[in-house]
C-alpha cells in the first residue's frame, strides 16, 4: 500500500505543528497509530508493544523530515479553497479559530476552479480569462452534478483524477507563477486601478477617509461623490486590473449582471459595500449573486461582504487591507483612518495574496466576529506585481 502525496503533506503539517508547539508528542503518536492501523487493516502484523510503536514513530519522523526537505511546500504557500453548497455558503467558515489565520477563498463549484487553473496554465500571469460564454456554459452546466455529491474520480480511461489536478504546485508551471515571490496565482498591477467612492453621496465619513488617498495617485482613475455614467464601470472592469468600490451593495445599480457576465476580461474586484458577497438561494438551483456574476465574467478574485456592515468598522478593514496587500504604497497620500497596527501587523515581509491580506485585515475591526467575519474572497490567490 502506498500513501498518497496529500497524506504525506498532511502528516508533515502535523509533525511541524507538534514541533512548533513543543508538546509531549502525543499527537504525533496518534498519527503513527492511525497509519499502523491502516496497514493492519491491509493484513500487516500489529505492533508487539509500545516500544515498537515509538521506534516506528521515530523512523517515520525522520522520513517525513527528509521528504519535507526535498518536496516541502514553499514558506507562506498555504492557501485553502472552499467549494461550498448553496446552504453552507451562508456560514463564515473563514473565521473558525482553527483556520482563521489561513488564506482562504471560495469557488462556486469545482468546474469554476478547474477553469481558473486552466486559465493560469495556458494564459498569462494576469489571468486574462476565456470568453464568458465558454466559462458560463462549461461551469454552470457542470455545477449541479458536483453539488449533488457525485464522485470526483474520472471514468475509466478518462485521464488523471480531478482532485489531483487541483493542486496549484502541480498545475501551474513555474513560468505562470507570480514573479515577485514565486507562488502560484494571478498577478495584477497596482497602477491600473479604477475606484468608485461614495457614488450616492451619503457616505461622507468614508469619502473623507479615502478621497485624498485615491486621488493623489495620478495613474489611478475613478469617480468620487457621484454616480458613474453609463458603461463607465463596465469599461473600467474590462480595462483595469483592480476595481475598488466604496458604496452601498455591490454596485449593481451601476453595472448590470448581464454586462458583467458578458465581459471578455474582468479586473480583480474589491466590493466593500453591504452584502456585496452574499449569494441568494434560488430554490432547487444553486445560490446566485454578484460574486457568481463576476466569476462567470472572468474575475480572478473578488472581495465581498456576506451581510450588512457598519461604515466605521469596514473603513478600518479596508484601510488595513490596502496597506497589507501593498496597494496603499502606490499613493503618496495616507489613508485617514486610525488602525491598531499592533493587532493586524503582518510578521512576514514577503508579498501577500489578497486572501492573506484579508486574514490580517480582519483584526483591525473592533467587532472582529461581526464586521470582521463578513468579508470573504472568491477566486484564486492574487498578488500585486
Amino acid at each position: 500500500m502506498e500513501l498518497a502525496t496529500e497524506v504525506c503533506m498532511l502528516v508533515a503539517r502535523v509533525l511541524q505543528k507538534a514541533t512548533d508547539a513543543e508538546d509531549d508528542g502525543n499527537d504525533w503518536l496518534d498519527v503513527c497509530s492511525l497509519i499502523w492501523d491502516t496497514y493492519v487493516f491491509q493484513g500487516a502484523a500489529p505492533p508487539s508493544d509500545d516500544d515498537t510503536l515509538r521506534a516506528f514513530s521515530e523512523q517515520l519522523r525522520e522520513a517525513v523530515q527528509e521528504y519535507v526537505g526535498v518536496f516541502g511546500e514553499a514558506e507562506g504557500g498555504e492557501h485553502l479553497i472552499l467549494v461550498l453548497d448553496k446552504h453552507s455558503q451562508q456560514i463564515p467558515w473563514e473565521c473558525l479559530p482553527c483556520i482563521r489565520d489561513v488564506p482562504i477563498s471560495r469557488m462556486p463549484s469545482v468546474a469554476f476552479l478547474r477553469q481558473r487553473i486552466a486559465a493560469m496554465r495556458h494564459g498569462n500571469s494576469r489571468l486574462d480569462s476565456p470568453s464568458s460564454s465558454e466559462l458560463s456554459l462549461s461551469s454552470l452546466a457542470q455545477r449541479s452534478s458536483y453539488s449533488r455529491g457525485q464522485a470526483l474520480t474520472p471514468e475509466p480511461g478518462s485521464g488523471p483524477s480531478l482532485l489531483s489536478s487541483l493542486a496549484f504546485d502541480d498545475c501551474v508551471p513555474d513560468t505562470k507563477r507570480n514573479s515577485s515571490n514565486g507562488m502560484a496565482g494571478a498577478s495584477v498591477s497596482g497602477r491600473r486601478v479604477f475606484y468608485v467612492l461614495n457614488p450616492e453621496g451619503d457616505l461622507h465619513r468614508t469619502q473623507s477617509n479615502f478621497e485624498a488617498h485615491l486621488q493623489r495617485q495620478r495613474e489611478w482613475s475613478g469617480v468620487v461623490g457621484r454616480r458613474p455614467m453609463n458603461s463607465e464601470c463596465e469599461h473600467a472592469l474590462q480595462s483595469s486590473d483592480i476595481f475598488l468600490y466604496f458604496g452601498h451593495g455591490g454596485g449593481e445599480r451601476y453595472v448590470s449582471r448581464t454586462q458583467i457576465r458578458a465581459l471578455d476580461r474582468c479586473a480583480v474586484a474589491l466590493l466593500l459595500g453591504c452584502s456585496s458577497g452574499q449569494l441568494s438561494l434560488a430554490g432547487e438551483f444553486d445560490a446566485l449573486g454578484t460574486a457568481t456574476d463576476y466569476m462567470v465574467g472572468g474575475c480572478p478574485a473578488l472581495l465581498g461582504n456576506l451581510w450588512d456592515v457598519g461604515d466605521k468598522d469596514i473603513d478600518r478593514f479596508a484601510a488595513s487591507l490596502l496597506q497589507i496587500w501593498g496597494l496603499a504604497s502606490h499613493s503618496p497620500a495616507p489613508i485617514a483612518v486610525n488602525i491598531d497596527t499592533e493587532h493586524c501587523q503582518r510578521l512576514s515581509n514577503a508579498p501577500a495574496s489578497l486572501a492573506e491580506a484579508v486574514c490580517w485585515a480582519r483584526k483591525a475591526c473592533r467587532m472582529s466576529f461581526l464586521t470582521g467575519a463578513a468579508p470573504v474572497v472568491y477566486g484564486v490567490p492574487v498578488y500585486l506585481m
